[in-house]
């Protein structure tokens, strides 16, 4: 997550890109994004805002233990969020490219703080689903930017790893959501965050974020959430959770970078709770 930069008129896929190196191995352990001050953002209620994320603060994976890394090659790229003990919720375009047997460019990271090394435990992915009515296209907005990845094995829960419920209602417009990543902290630098960092974001209408985001389009199945100017998802946010009274209500799809007082743009999860629930009930 980021601090301020210049304004790019361009969409971004809020994700790392890294090279995948090949392996051999069957088994890819590592392998393939304080200011105390309060900010209003369009309602009289205040959004505490916090320094770095692109302005978010660090913090450890206890506090959010069902944030995921996705890794190629060693590196962090993506994000997601653990919904079983057996399957992970991120956009499609963090996986889509590589949604085909035998996955060994990927590995799922849980239960860890850091974004490299070999904390935490790590995961073989078994089966990899996007969503059938994704379009990567931004005149419909990157539409259905989901995606289910199964693990090929059991995520044992504790107080680094757990699982995080989904949404059993639409979105509350002015509720404080809270976003968390290990993305870009200064773009265009792409100086990625080797730890864990929290940022806050008020969910705003989407008659006011599709104004703001002309002559990009959004529809009406996505979350448009903002805090003011330096604070909000970058570059190896993708596929990361948004999350409100602690159910997952979205995943960040796609940007106008970064942070620079737009909105970021999610795909609302009450939309999809029953594909996902579908894909969930495959092992």
């Amino acid at each position: 997550m980021k601090s301020t930069a210049t304004t790019t008129a361009t969409i971004f896929v809020a994700l790392v890109v890294v090279v995948a190196a090949s392996s051999d191995e069957d088994v890819t352990t590592v392998v393939v994004p304080k200011q105390e001050e309060e900010s209003s953002i369009g309602s009289n209620k205040t959004v505490p805002t916090v320094d770095r994320i692109i302005g978010g603060t660090q913090t450890t994976i206890d506090k959010y233990p069902y944030q995921v890394s996705l890794r190629r090659s060693g590196d962090h790229y993506c994000g997601g969020a653990i919904i079983s003990p057996w399957h992970i919720l991120t956009a499609a375009h963090c996986i889509v490219k590589i949604a085909h047997p035998p996955y060994r460019d990927i590995t799922v990271v849980t239960g860890s703080s850091v974004s490299y090394g070999n904390w935490g435990e790590r995961h073989r992915v078994r089966r990899i689903v996007v969503h059938p009515n994704y379009v990567a296209d931004e005149k419909t907005s990157f539409a259905n930017d989901l995606a289910v990845i199964t693990i090929a094995d059991t995520i044992r829960y504790n107080q680094y790893q757990q699982k995080i419920e989904l949404p059993n209602r639409d979105v509350t417009i002015g509720d404080v959501a809270t976003i968390t990543g290990w993305g870009v902290r200064k773009y265009p630098s792409y100086d990625a965050s080797p730890h864990l960092e929290f940022a806050l974001q008020r969910l705003i209408p989407l008659e006011t974020c599709a104004k703001m985001v002309k002559p990009y389009v959004i529809n009406n199945q996505q979350i448009c959430a903002l805090n003011r100017k330096g604070i909000g998802a970058c570059s190896g946010d993708s596929g990361g959770p948004l999350v409100a009274h602690n159910r997952l209500i979205g995943v960040i799809s796609w940007i106008i970078p970064c942070a620079e007082g737009y909105p970021d743009i999610y795909s609302n999860l009450i939309y999809h709770v029953d594909w996902i629930r579908s894909q969930m009930s495959r092992f």
